[in-house]
């Protein structure tokens, strides 16, 4: 009985390898495809940072499967790849771009002037990449959402009972929520890249404490972390932050005084 316990854990392993390699290949292809033209280095610092996170990994690989990721566009202009508001790092369909000097300021940098001798420091890179991710996962079904909100609108504006200002606040809340669901996100995946990077420990309160000081998008961040009363954005031991509907709000509450991202 033991033997075939054995045996099947073993199948089953075999089996996890095998999507896992395959649906990597696929990562790898896209990779190679939209990177032989960018310059070397910052090819290999878009490489370095997906495979510095296993999450991110993961995401990535998802949306290539389902489709919504087929191409990073790397040193384009918005006359090359269409973007909607003032970003450096944009979406475009499945196509993902990147100013020309986007991927050289989103490596890993000190900000904070205190330093531990196991401070990791974070990789913007790989936040900027997680809250793409995200917005790309979700796209469809938030352009769903904004229509059918027109549609209601349209329906009251028909008989005369339309409010155009609630309108506007309720699209506002729908983009800032998912907005800060992506922020959430883009964190974790920076957490698991240091965690990865600590070989494989999770952080100490201090390392992620560390971490969040030199992270570059870290201002809506901290702003939730330190709302009032019961509204503060909650942060688990090992740095991680759950996307339950109250740290989601706290988030978006923070993004709704803070400057706008670089990144869509």
């Amino acid at each position: 009985m033991k033997a075939r316990i054995a045996t099947l854990m073993m199948i089953a392993c075999l089996a996890v390898g095998s999507v896992h390699a395959a649906s990597n290949t696929a990562l790898e292809h896209m990779l190679k495809q939209s990177t032989h033209e960018a310059p070397p280095d910052q090819a290999a610092r878009m490489h370095e940072a997906i495979a510095s996170s296993p999450a991110l990994e993961a995401q990535l690989n998802a949306l290539i499967a389902s489709g919504l990721l087929t191409r990073f566009a790397i040193g384009v202009t918005p006359d090359q790849v269409p973007r909607r508001g003032p970003f450096s790092a944009w979406i475009h369909e499945s196509t993902w771009a990147f100013s020309d000097d986007f991927i050289g300021k989103h490596g890993k940098q000190r900000l904070f002037d205190v330093v531990q001798p196991d401070d990791i420091l974070p990789d913007n890179l790989v936040f900027a990449l997680g809250h793409m991710a995200y917005e790309a996962k979700t796209a469809k079904e938030l352009a769903t959402e904004e229509a059918s909100l027109q549609a209601t609108y349209k329906e009251q504006a028909a008989s005369g009972n339309h409010d155009a200002t609630a309108l506007i606040k309720q699209s506002v809340a729908l983009h800032i929520n998912n907005d800060a669901t992506a922020t959430i996100q883009g964190w974790n995946d920076t957490v698991d890249a240091a965690q990865h990077e600590n070989g494989g420990k999770p952080l100490t309160a201090r390392q992620s404490a560390s971490l969040m000081m030199n992270l570059q998008y870290r201002g809506a961040l901290i702003k939730a972390m330190q709302a009032p009363g019961d509204g503060k954005m909650q942060i688990g031991n090992d740095g991680r932050v759950e996307m339950t509907p109250a740290n989601i709000a706290a988030v978006a509450n923070a993004l709704s005084t803070s400057s706008i991202f670089d990144v869509q």
